[in-house]
C-alpha cells in the first residue's frame, strides 16, 4: 500500500470512527440517564467493537484494505441498526434512516450486487421492524420506555439524531466522492479505452492485474536491495509487511507470475551463493549459511534442483574454466 492508499485510508477510519463514536456515545448517554438499559447495552457494545476495528486498521500488524475494514463492520451494523429499528421505530422513526448508511458501503466493493443487497435490506428494515415489534411486544416496550421522557426530552433525541444523520450523509459523501476520484485513476489514466468497455469484469481483472503487477516489482526490488532471503527464518509475512500488504496478496502476486514464495527465496539464495561459489573465499558452511540455508544437507539439494550439480561441482567446473581462460 503506497503514501497515498495509507493517507486515505486514515482518514477513512478517523471519519467513520469518528461518526459511529458520536452515534453511540450520544445515544448510549441518552439511554442510559433515562433508564434503557438495554438500548444502552447495544451502544456500549458497539462503541468498543469501533475501537476493535480502529485498532484493526490502523496499528494492526496485518494491513487491513478498506474493503477488508468494511466487510468487518458491516455485518455488525446490520445487526445493531436492525436491532435499534425494531425497538424505536414507534417512538424515534427517525433512526430507521441510519439505514441509509449501509448503501454508501457497498459502495467500496465496486459492484452493484453489494449495493442492491443494501438497499434491499434497508427496505426489509423498514417493512419487517414494525411487524417483529408487534408480533412479539416490543412495541408495547417501547411505549413502556418512552413514557419516561418528556416532550423537551424526546424533541432533544429527534433533534440530535437529524443532526448527526444531516452531519454523517455529508461526510459519508465527501470522504466517497475523494475515494471515488483517487482510486481508478492512479493504476491507469486512459479513460476512453475503460468507458466504452462493455465488460466490467474485463476491467475489473485487468485492474487487479496492474496492482498485482506493481507489488510484484516491489517484491523483486525488496528482495535485491534488503536481501531478505539471508534471514533462514524468512517468511512470507515479514516480506507481506515489508512491502505494505498481506500474505494472501502477496502469495497472489507471485502465482500470477508463476512463482512461489519458497521457490523465489531459494533463487535468491542459489544466486547469491553461486557468487560465493565463483570468488572461492569462503568455506563452503560460510557460503550456504550467508545465503540463509541451516543445513548443509538443505543447500546440497537446493542447489543441485536448481542448477543440476552439487555446489562443489559448479565450483570446481567453473573453476577450470577460469584456469584455462
Amino acid at each position: 500500500m503506497d503514501s497515498k492508499d495509507l493517507k486515505f485510508k486514515k482518514k477513512f477510519i478517523k471519519v467513520y470512527s469518528g461518526l459511529t463514536f458520536a452515534r453511540t456515545i450520544y445515544f448510549g448517554i441518552f439511554f442510559y440517564i433515562f433508564g434503557s438499559e438495554y438500548l444502552t447495552l447495544i451502544h456500549v457494545v458497539a462503541f468498543f467493537f469501533t475501537i476493535y476495528l480502529v485498532y484493526l486498521g490502523l496499528y494492526s500488524k496485518v494491513n487491513y484494505t478498506i474493503v477488508q475494514i468494511i466487510n468487518l463492520f458491516i455485518n455488525p451494523y446490520f445487526l445493531l441498526h436492525f436491532l435499534g429499528s425494531i425497538i424505536l421505530w414507534r417512538n424515534l422513526p427517525v433512526y430507521l434512516l441510519w439505514g441509509i448508511f449501509l448503501p454508501f458501503f457497498s459502495l467500496y466493493f465496486g459492484n452493484k450486487k453489494s449495493t442492491l443487497k443494501s438497499g434491499l435490506y434497508l427496505i426489509f428494515t423498514l417493512i419487517m421492524a414494525p411487524v417483529i415489534s408487534y408480533l412479539f411486544h416490543i412495541d408495547s416496550y417501547s411505549d413502556h420506555l418512552f413514557k419516561r421522557f418528556s416532550q423537551e426530552q424526546l424533541l432533544l433525541l429527534n433533534y440530535g439524531t437529524v443532526i448527526l444523520l444531516f452531519v454523517s450523509f455529508l461526510l459519508n459523501v465527501y470522504v466517497y466522492v475523494e475515494y471515488d476520484a483517487s482510486e481508478p485513476k492512479k493504476l491507469f489514466s486512459p479513460p476512453k479505452i475503460y468507458a466504452s468497455a462493455d465488460n466490467d469484469q474485463n476491467v475489473k481483472d485487468f485492474v487487479y492485474q496492474l496492482k498485482f503487477d506493481k507489488l510484484y516489482d516491489n517484491i523483486i526490488t525488496y528482495m535485491e536491495e534488503k536481501r531478505p532471503y539471508t534471514n533462514p527464518d524468512i517468511k512470507i509475512t515479514d516480506i507481506a509487511k515489508a512491502v505494505g500488504t498481506n500474505k494472501t496478496y502477496v502469495s497472489m502476486a507471485l502465482n500470477k507470475k508463476g512463482r512461489k514464495f519458497n521457490d523465489l527465496i531459494n533463487h535468491y539464495r542459489i544466486q547469491h551463493a553461486k557468487k560465493d561459489l565463483l570468488e572461492n573465499k569462503k568455506s563452503m558452511r560460510e557460503i550456504y549459511t550467508e545465503a540463509g540455508f541451516l543445513y548443509s544437507a538443505t543447500f546440497n539439494n537446493v542447489f543441485e534442483e536448481k542448477e543440476g550439480m552439487k555446489p562443489y561441482e559448479y565450483q570446481y567446473i567453473n573453476n577450470k574454466k577460469e584456469d584455462l581462460e
